[in-house]
């Protein structure tokens, strides 16, 4: 983590922060290149230095990586050795409010730059053949919900679930993310509130596959109008259907694999947020399990794919890739908690008020964690 050097007495120590294992996925040169392109670094009178917004993003990557300590621990982690040998060494170390000031000035929208530009796909067909079927390589889109402390200005910038019994105890923030099956390397990410629907955000991430893809989704994503955008998007589909889902269709047609060929007709204006426009051919394929580790023994489990050819896509492979998948939510390693594992205990009270200190008075500051944290994800 730590690299010797000599220091001068007019050398700061935020010039001097550096995470030498992220150097090779993160350099230099593309940080400071997203950090002025931004709008908050382009449009604000007095600008941080380069070398301060640089340290500030290897910051913010390493809450990422301490997820569990608040914003000055994390800043010793970073610093605290550098600062020792530092010729004048202050006495005073950096606050929580200024992080937090300087966090604000910088905004979110270099982080999404930087996913943009630096998440990329990683596997190979020869290093690792499990992420890919045939000639598409596997991709999955899924979404989750992320704890975050419970503030007002949380609250209020991305709500929080309810039943009869009355609000939840955390504000809550709706991700869905776009992952490569295998590497399991997250490629594309939407952040929106608590109570959107995360159909739209799997709509948004459609506009990242290419030719040669296959996405995995679950039931709660599968629709006539994403597979249409799919396939606009000249990738294609293999997901869940709910129960009742697409029963009735017509024509039908068996194929030699057991499979329907069945046809998804354009929808009506107003019947759907997403409707189909011109009408699609899919493939619906119904099983059962009799190991219970796998599922529900008995229970009738529909899939649709857009691959239409039984000779190049069979049924029985197709559930083989499918079922242990997503079933175990093997696709998208995602599910996490960004508020402390000891918020519930009393004896956790001043732990727990520090770690709260993490968040941003602005919405941006959340923003910045959750993208750090997808991009540190293998």
């Amino acid at each position: 983590m730590y690299r010797l050097r000599e220091m001068e007495i007019d050398d700061k120590v935020c010039e001097q922060v550096s995470m030498t294992m992220l150097e090779g996925v993160y350099p230099k040169a593309v940080i400071e290149r997203c950090v002025q392109e931004s709008e908050p670094w382009s449009t604000k009178v007095r600008r941080v230095r380069a070398s301060t917004a640089l340290a500030l993003v290897l910051f913010v990557m390493g809450m990422a990586l301490w997820s569990r300590l608040n914003q000055c621990q994390v800043w010793q982690k970073l610093v605290g050795a550098l600062s020792d040998l530092h010729p004048s060494s202050p006495e005073d170390p950096l606050s929580d409010s200024g992080i937090s000031g300087r966090r604000q000035e910088l905004g979110s929208q270099c982080l999404q730059a930087l996913m943009r530009e630096r998440c990329r796909l990683l596997a190979h067909p020869a290093s690792m053949p499990g992420a890919f079927f045939g000639r598409y390589r596997l991709m999955a889109i899924d979404g989750t919900v992320f704890n975050t402390p419970d503030t007002k200005a949380n609250a209020a910038a991305f709500g929080r679930s309810s039943n009869q019994y009355g609000p939840g105890a955390y504000p809550q923030v709706r991700c869905v993310l776009m992952a490569e099956c295998g590497s399991h390397a997250v490629v594309g990410l939407e952040i929106d509130r608590y109570d959107v629907s995360e159909v739209h955000g799997a709509h948004r991430l459609l506009e990242k596959l290419g030719p040669t893809m296959l996405v995995l989704v679950d039931a709660g994503i599968t629709s006539g109008g994403f597979v249409e955008h799919a396939l606009q998007c000249k990738a294609h589909v293999l997901g869940a259907l709910e129960a009742g889902a697409w029963e009735q269709l017509s024509p039908q047609r068996r194929l030699a694999d057991g499979s329907v060929l069945a046809w998804v007709g354009p929808t009506r204006p107003n019947q759907a947020h997403y409707r189909v426009h011109r009408g699609i051919w899919v493939r619906i394929i119904s099983y059962r399990v009799t190991d219970e580790r796998l599922g529900e023994p008995g229970k009738v489990y529909r899939l649709v794919t857009t691959l239409l050819n039984p000779r190049v896509a069979p049924a029985l492979e197709l559930i083989a890739l499918y079922h242990p998948r997503v079933a175990q939510r093997d696709c998208c390693r995602a599910k996490s908690d960004l508020r402390s594992e000891s918020c519930s205990k009393p004896e956790a009270q001043s732990e727990r008020d520090g770690r709260n200190r993490r968040t941003e008075r602005k919405k941006g500051g959340r923003e910045q964690e959750l993208r750090n944290s997808q991009e540190k994800r293998p």
